[in-house]
């Protein structure tokens, strides 16, 4: 993995981004979270995930449950991001272990190809999210998902009075940009993530 510089660019989608990451973090072990509802039962087929704007699916462990997250990008439907409120996002969880995983969408007309620049412009970002606690060894590689230019990032967030936490993400696509993230108390990234981030499947150009 390449380690960034410090000297990223800042970029108000991403703090969204990096917000809401952190925020689901620490609402994930409630019985419905506060701020989420239950998925429509539509939205899933067997383990699949077939995102409302019919843009992507994903495929989960088909025994999770899924909530849609509300009101955290100002008044946008929960089920799709448009021009003015640009991020939109998921909970998907297994119910007896509490393994979990944020699945966020975000539209932005003329968004760029993931490169370095928006690795750091993310860190920048997430590090001011997670105040007062401290992001540190946040890592990254840029690659190929889905014939597109990814972003696999990893840190570890210091907790006062508490074990640190370890986070884990993948970012991908153009103007539509899908975050598929998750939290661990270890440091080795659960296997989980990449077998369902490879199942990703963009139904339009994104």
């Amino acid at each position: 993995m390449q380690r960034s510089p410090n000297t990223p660019a800042m970029h108000p989608n991403r703090f969204v981004l990096g917000g809401a990451i952190a925020l689901v973090a620490l609402l994930a072990l409630a019985s419905t979270p506060v701020g989420m509802a239950p998925l429509p039962a539509q939205y899933l087929r067997g383990g699949t995930f077939h995102s409302p704007d019919g843009w992507f699916e994903i495929h989960v462990p088909v025994n999770w449950e899924w909530f849609e997250m509300r009101d955290f990008d100002g008044t946008a439907d929960p089920r799709w991001p448009d021009a003015l409120n640009h991020t939109v996002g998921w909970l998907a969880r297994d119910p007896k272990t509490f393994d979990d995983l944020v699945v966020m969408e975000s539209y932005r007309p003329g968004g760029d190809i993931i490169t370095e620049s928006f690795a750091r412009s993310f860190e920048n970002s997430t590090r001011k999210a997670v105040e007062p606690e401290t992001m540190s060894d946040y890592s990254y590689e840029l690659l190929t998902i889905s014939g597109e230019r990814s972003l696999h990032y990893r840190y570890k967030l210091v907790r006062k009075n508490r074990s640190p936490l370890y986070r884990f993400g993948y970012i991908t696509g153009m103007e539509h940009k899908l975050t598929l993230s998750t939290s661990d108390d270890k440091p080795e990234e659960p296997k989980r993530l990449r077998q369902i981030v490879i199942s990703i499947g963009w139904l339009k150009a994104p």
